[in-house]
């Protein structure tokens, strides 16, 4: 079975460049022609100054470079300078400078970094700004108050300490888990442009945790921080083209997004991408491309990419067939817990291919993808039960496994089929011949599957027995037959 694996609800914690946040002071009253100390001319090129490269900033403040690199604006205090010049001309205002390291919580141990320095506002004839000269104050470290530290923690300025925040009750870690407190931090780190947060905020839409579920705002949150070069962002923007979610569905588009993911290395990505190669999708259909994509994943200890890489070898696909090499990435993956591998495997031990036949390891291999509800492992299971490999046939146990797997997939016509024939063949296990529950789970896989499909012939053919009158044991050359299998009884 192949599977693909598609990155929905993965939040990372990412730490951005310098923040800068400005509040106003009251302007200043001497005319119509004097400029305001919250002028936004004023802030943005205040900000300019502090954005600025690292050796600007390092005159500035007199800091090291590293660790100007390593600490983000946390506030700027902008008040009045007393001297006023009421000529127009210039004018004055003071900030005060606070950086603090977001990537650690700030305790009264720690250190604020403040340098106060005064910016004199030169204005033209009419009034416009001009240029900001500033006039650098000493720098000096003041520690945090428990006040400022319960203040800063609780509400942090810094978009990457709110988009941690966010991350922390998406996840209930250290805080009570709460969706819409995160997509509340969220929110307030993606409106400042944080990518991180995007991506994230845009989960949130596509699961309709803490909002409810739109795939078209999901799409708008991806889209935005995957044109920022995140590559979560753009493997879940290439997952939406991939199925049509808040988007039209456009194979080609996907696997844009996938590939500008997986040449950052995103494992997801990669796994997905191999996933096109390998049915087609956006692209010719390619085995070797996609070998190529799920080995760069599988690497990196992906389980989707281990899993699908086994597959390719226990089929011969993209690469020599090579039953050892498929349980050993098999093995790979089931160590990670992954049910599809768990499935594979299982079904390698009751072939005996790559490994000794063993029936009984197979069963446990398949127990394990069922106890997770792997319908596939599910149906697996059921066949054991049904014929006593492994384990004490068993029919009620059987069915109940198929049972499951119908529920778990409604798409899994083998267990329905395996239904209607446990009850058509119900002789043969002690039971009453039932041909009415019989014909009703195979009418449900013919009305369900198109005329090409295996279990549509089985269930077909198996209705003409009924009609017929015939048993399930009467009936077994005809299913032979549809079934490829060789030396058949005549029909």
């Amino acid at each position: 079975m192949r599977i693909k694996r598609k990155f929905r609800s993965l939040f990372v914690v990412e730490l951005i460049a310098i923040a800068l946040l400005l509040s106003g002071c009251d302007s200043i009253g001497f005319g119509p022609k004097i400029a305001k100390c919250d002028d936004p001319d004023a802030l943005k090129l205040t900000a300019n100054l502090i954005r600025s490269n690292s050796g600007t900033r390092d005159a500035l403040f007199g800091l090291p470079v590293n660790l100007i690199a390593d600490h983000s604006l946390a506030s700027t205090e902008m008040i009045l300078n007393q001297g006023i010049d009421k000529e127009i001309g210039k004018s004055s205002c003071a900030a005060s400078f606070v950086f603090t390291n977001p990537s650690k919580e700030p305790t009264t141990d720690t250190c604020k970094y403040v340098s106060r320095t005064e910016y004199e506002l030169q204005y033209d004839t009419n009034g416009q700004l001009v240029s900001t000269i500033p006039k650098v104050g000493p720098l000096s470290c003041v520690k945090f108050t428990r006040e400022e530290v319960a203040t800063l923690i609780a509400n942090p300025t810094d978009p990457a300490r709110q988009g941690d925040l966010g991350f922390n009750y998406a996840t209930g870690d250290g805080v009570p888990q709460d969706y819409a407190e995160a997509v509340k931090w969220f929110r307030k780190a993606a409106d400042q442009g944080n990518a991180v947060a995007q991506s994230n905020l845009g989960v949130m839409y596509d699961n309709g945790q803490g909002v409810a579920q739109d795939y078209a705002e999901a799409v708008k949150w991806f889209r935005k921080a995957a044109d920022q070069g995140n590559a979560k962002a753009q493997t879940n923007l290439g997952v939406m083209y991939d199925n049509g979610r808040g988007v039209p569905q456009d194979y080609a588009e996907a696997v844009k997004w996938y590939r500008k993911a997986a040449d950052q290395g995103n494992a997801v990505a990669q796994t997905n991408l191999g996933v096109m190669y390998d049915n087609g999708r956006g692209v010719p259909q390619d085995y070797a491309e996609a070998v190529k994509w799920y080995r760069k994943a599988a690497d990196q200890g992906d389980a989707s990419a281990q899993t699908n890489l086994g597959f390719m070898y226990s089929k011969g696909q993209g690469v020599p067939q090579d039953y050892a090499e498929a349980v050993k990435w098999y093995r790979k993956a089931v160590d990670q817990g992954n049910a599809s591998a768990q499935t594979n495997l299982g079904y390698m031990y009751s072939k005996g291919q790559g490994v000794p036949q063993d029936y009984a390891e197979a069963v446990k291999w398949y127990r394990k993808a069922a106890d997770q509800g792997n319908a596939n492992a599910q149906n697996s299971l059921g066949g054991m039960y049904s014929y006593g490999r492994g384990v004490p046939k068993n029919i009620e146990t059987a069915r109940m496994w198929w049972t499951k797997a119908e529920k778990a997939d409604e798409a899994s016509s083998t267990a329905t089929y395996n239904l209607g024939e446990s009850y058509y063949a119900g002789e043969e296990f002690g039971d009453t011949d039932n041909a009415d529950r019989a014909t009703t789970y195979w009418k449900k896989v013919i009305n369900s599957t198109p005329s090409t499909d295996q279990n549509h012939k089985l269930a077909s053919a198996g209705l003409q027995c009924i009609r017929e009158g015939k048993s399930s044991k009467q009936c077994e050359p005809l299913r032979c037959f549809i079934e490829g299998r060789g030396d058949c009884p005549d029909l």
